[in-house]
């Protein structure tokens, strides 16, 4: 393998890391900053360990609802670990990102065959590298067996019964981490979920750190037009959203794009909180 910065193949897309482009998502994300320490101090600790330990996998998995940040994370998770490891310039560690839902997708009847050759290819990889593999929607190829019923239910078995394989195989590499993410983690084999070492559950943002997030979003749109919005603005939003408003919290990727949608949806630059809460309220319309 080439030691680029950028690749895709039919299974994955592979980064070299550290990235630029990675470099701002880790804080980007917002959630407990002790979990944060937590996922980054383990992964730290497992590129340290030479011996292989038996009773370890060195899989993380973290579930949630969709759009609280989970991937990104993840990501920015990966270019953290590799930017404390990189033992020379350039990009020494290699990130494959595998969306896993493609086994299916485009593979149905050769799954088994295309997670075998999936799985080589980031081993081959190791003998080179450090790896840390990101695994999304990893309840697509570690689905629970014991619900499929639909489509061709052997292929599918077939395919997880492989992919379990597979992340056993790879208990034998010293430089590979494999982190994965879930919107519905009780749709996930429990062989599977036995075998991640860590389990961390992304929720929906807290007031706290809505607030947080949607200040960010401010600042980030305010550089790009001139925005005309009263200091206590954000404050304002965040206690309307959050005073019974909404049936549920809006998600973190929803309080990302709010203030823009807004802005977008009503052609001016000066907006009005009522004007906000419109926005979020078809925002929710949208799950449903």
């Amino acid at each position: 393998m080439e030691d680029k910065e950028s690749m895709t193949s039919d299974y994955f897309h592979v980064t070299g890391l550290p990235c630029p482009a990675y470099a701002s998502l880790y804080d980007k994300i917002i959630v407990d900053s002790k979990l944060k320490k937590s996922l980054l101090n383990y992964c730290l600790l497992l590129f340290r360990l030479d011996g292989r330990l038996t009773a370890i996998y060195r899989f993380i998995l973290l579930y949630g609802p969709s759009g609280t940040g989970k991937t990104t994370l993840m990501k920015g998770l990966a270019n953290r670990v590799a930017k404390a490891i990189s033992s020379k310039a350039g990009h020494s560690v290699k990130l494959f990102e595998i969306n896993v839902s493609t086994f299916f997708s485009e593979y149905l009847g050769r799954t088994s065959k295309a997670v075998t050759e999936a799985f080589q290819t980031v081993r081959m990889a190791a003998r080179r590298f450090p790896v840390i593999l990101l695994l999304d929607e990893i309840e697509s190829i570690g689905m629970e067996r014991t619900s499929v019923g639909a489509g061709d239910p052997t292929d599918v078995i077939r395919g997880v019964n492989t992919f379990i394989t597979e992340l056993d195989r790879l208990k034998q590499f010293t430089n590979i981490i494999v982190l994965a993410t879930s919107n519905f983690s009780s749709a996930i084999d429990q062989a599977v979920r036995n075998r991640a070492d860590l389990k961390y559950y992304i929720g929906n943002p807290s007031k706290a750190a809505a607030k947080k997030i949607l200040k960010a979003s401010v600042e980030e749109l305010g550089k790009e037009i001139r925005l005309k919005m009263p200091a206590s603005f954000t404050k304002s939003v965040i206690n309307m959203l959050y005073n019974g408003q909404l049936t549920t919290p809006l998600s973190g990727r929803d309080l990302s794009r709010l203030i823009v949608l807004t802005v977008g949806t009503k052609g001016k630059n000066q907006i009005t909180v009522e004007d906000v809460l419109g926005v979020a309220r078809m925002l929710m319309e949208e799950r449903r």
